[in-house]
């Protein structure tokens, strides 16, 4: 019980703080602008491990720490899982990896 106790807090500490970076993002914000808000964030800093528990039927696991005009969303990979490219309609993918590697078989733009 203690276990789960620190990771709802660990979780909303981590939800609030991410809530704070994107805060001046509106719906009339630039893309630029999005991006320069991620290119500040270490992500590093935070450790997401106990957020997203790995299930073994499943390739991947995912959790969102926020949901409005951002989202942003910690998922978790098996080794070797693969996740096919797909659409998000008129939305932005902004993919930061934060341990391991991945290979990307479709087309990336680097933020810089």
């Amino acid at each position: 019980m203690y276990h789960v106790y620190v990771c709802i807090t660990l979780y909303i500490k981590i939800m609030y703080r991410f809530k704070q970076f994107f805060s001046s993002i509106t719906e009339s914000s630039s893309l630029q602008e999005l991006k320069n808000i991620i290119l500040e964030i270490d992500f590093n800093k935070y450790d997401f491990s106990d957020l997203t528990p790995l299930v073994p039927e499943e390739p991947y696991s995912r959790t969102a720490l926020l949901n409005g005009i951002v989202e942003v969303i910690v998922m978790k990979w098996h080794k070797s899982a693969e996740c096919l490219p797909h659409d998000h309609g008129q939305s932005y993918g902004i993919v930061s990896v934060v341990r391991g590697n991945v290979e990307h078989g479709g087309q990336i733009k680097k933020l810089n």
